[in-house]
């Protein structure tokens, strides 16, 4: 596999990969995004991007544009290769919304390294879900360190909700009509196709989610009183 380059080369494989940017390093200086006690920072600067299609240099540049309405960017990494996507720790089955065994091609990845953590969380925001003209699928994007990256932290469970409710319609019940923003929004169904009558409701920072339960617990959603509350 490729070996990561020292900050500020670029890669030297893959026609698509793009170079980082940012000021230059030597070629004895660590490497981006490794995780380590001194970085921590670094990584809640950064954002995930995935689901870039087609993954080209093109696509990453549209997707660099609208990153930096929100802010300066230090540096941008990938596509990013399997081995580099399983250093890094990041879940392809959180991506692909489904479990994901093997490797399997993820070129349609890359970090994004802001200056700051307010701008990294903005990003997100930006990102997730969001279609850009030229690309075939939504982006995906959160946080690789920092609060927005613990997603699985700040879930919440909407219990009796009514079965004709559907994602959309929680989602903006839940964001406060858009005060808060929602990561993402899952409402099972049974074998039968059916919803079970509750649903997740993921958020990127604990106050969102602690505002929405203290707000939301007990009101009522498509004529029924819905319970809010942390999943176990």
């Amino acid at each position: 596999s490729a070996q990561r380059p020292a900050q500020g080369q670029g890669f030297s494989t893959g026609s698509n990969r793009i170079p980082l940017g940012g000021a230059s390093a030597s070629e004895s200086s660590p490497a981006p995004f490794r995780k380590n006690r001194d970085n921590k920072r670094q990584r809640a600067c950064t954002v995930i991007v995935a689901r870039i299609s087609p993954p080209t240099k093109e696509s990453v540049k549209k997707v660099t544009t609208a990153a930096k309405k929100v802010g300066d960017i230090k540096n941008i990494q990938g596509p990013l290769s399997p081995s580099e996507i399983a250093e890094e720790q990041i879940s392809l089955s959180q991506i692909e919304g489904r479990k994901v065994s093997g490797e399997i091609s993820a070129d349609g990845i890359v970090l994004v390294e802001f200056g700051g953590v307010a701008q990294a969380f903005a990003a997100v925001k930006e990102l997730h879900c969001k279609s850009v003209q030229g690309l075939s699928k939504p982006l995906w994007a959160r946080q690789l360190g920092g609060e927005g990256a613990k997603i699985k932290y700040w879930r919440i469970i909407v219990r009796n909700l009514p079965f004709k409710v559907d994602a959309k319609q929680l989602k903006k019940h839940a964001s406060l009509n858009n005060e808060l923003f929602v990561w993402d929004v899952h409402i099972p169904k049974g074998a039968d196709g059916r919803v079970r009558g509750f649903g997740f409701v993921g958020f990127i920072c604990r106050s969102d989610a602690e505002r929405a339960i203290k707000t939301l617990n007990g009101t009522k959603l498509g004529g029924r009183t819905i319970v809010l509350d942390w999943t176990a």
